[in-house]
């Protein structure tokens, strides 16, 4: 019917309709609720399962993930579904290959995959931004719109600002307000802006 996975009514009235179910026939409320969370958790994933299926790349520009953790993975996952060119990097070809054949995209060499992308996201630990990784790739991302998905931000945004001042790129923090084992579809996320 082309709506949308997520319909926050929906599932509120849900939510209304199974404590009320439960209350009725003794059930301990949260148990129900905890029950109608995996439900609705299921569905969407089904949902997109089903979505991604008839996907095809329908953009032009490539999304370059850097990092294959659970949060690129999901992240990555997610995007691919959008029917985005997706191209997974990181300090390891072999571990970007797995998560690209799992994901569907495709996996290339940092500088490579670099060269490729408009939009960048930076889906690296702390370490990697400690340890100067980041840094030692900045000077490809000139031109790029380039995110970041840390939760804990301390010094790493003032860091990636004076990094996009000095290499020119645009730089967008981002914080997800969700895990890898949750389905994006319909959540959210922070965007603070930048320089």
């Amino acid at each position: 019917s082309n709506l949308k996975i997520v319909d926050d009514n929906r599932e509120i009235g849900l939510t209304l309709r199974w404590r009320k179910l439960a209350t009725t026939y003794g059930v301990p409320w949260e148990l129900a609720e905890q029950i109608l969370e995996t439900v609705l958790r299921y569905s969407k994933k089904i949902q997109l399962n089903f979505v991604s299926k008839d996907c095809t790349s329908r953009f032009k520009e490539n999304v370059v993930i850097v990092g294959y953790g659970r949060m690129g993975r999901s992240i990555a996952t997610q995007i691919a579904r959008k029917g985005f060119d997706v191209v997974v990097s990181g300090r390891n070809l072999g571990r970007a290959e797995a998560l690209a054949k799992e994901v569907g995209c495709r996996a290339e060499p940092m500088e490579k995959a670099l060269a490729m992308g408009k939009y960048v996201i930076l889906a690296v630990s702390m370490q990697a931004y400690s340890e100067g990784f980041v840094e030692g790739i900045a000077e490809n991302l000139r031109g790029r719109i380039v995110m970041d998905i840390l939760s804990s931000k301390s010094w790493v945004f003032s860091y990636l600002e004076e990094l996009s001042v000095k290499h020119g790129f645009h730089y967008l923090s981002t914080h997800p307000l969700f895990g890898p084992s949750t389905p994006a579809e319909g959540q959210k996320i922070v965007v603070i802006p930048s320089r």
